[in-house]
């Protein structure tokens, strides 16, 4: 998880202890909530059928990649509150 996460916040790395410390607990918030979001679905199925009862996965382009529109809300307020999101001018 935690390089699909510094993949979410690219080009911004944690610097900081304060950083660290917020990117830890992104990614442990991620965790949890992609926990709580599995289903007992095999890997790669896309549909289930119980009797008249159908369900279908959506296809998602992202894959496995985390984006901001993917993280959980804790997570990304973690990272936003830290300025792992922010995209603007590099600091050296």
């Amino acid at each position: 998880m935690r390089a699909r996460m510094l993949g979410a916040i690219f080009p911004n790395v944690p610097r900081t202890e304060a950083e660290q410390a917020a990117f830890d607990r992104a990614v442990d918030y991620q965790i949890w909530h992609d926990q709580e979001q599995q289903t007992d679905l095999p890997r790669g199925a896309k549909s289930v059928r119980i009797g008249h009862y159908s369900v279908e996965m959506r296809d998602d382009a992202e894959g496995d990649r985390l984006t901001a529109r993917r993280l959980c809300g804790a997570a990304y307020g973690a990272l936003l509150y830290a300025g792992l999101l922010y995209k603007g001018v590099e600091r050296i």
